[in-house]
């Protein structure tokens, strides 16, 4: 039973990043930010913004 519950846990995290992810990358395609960007995901690694 504690197996199911954690692979439950597992599953119920792993949908939580993708859908963060996802919002998180919907707002940055809104604001206009990625004019000169070939990768939607370039900005997640983007740290010092240039």
């Amino acid at each position: 039973m504690a197996i199911i519950v954690g692979i439950g846990w597992l599953l119920v995290l792993c949908a939580l990043i993708v859908f963060l992810a996802a919002g998180a990358i919907s707002q940055h395609t809104k604001k206009g930010l990625t004019q000169d960007k070939k990768d939607p995901y370039d900005y997640l690694f983007d740290v010092y913004n240039k």
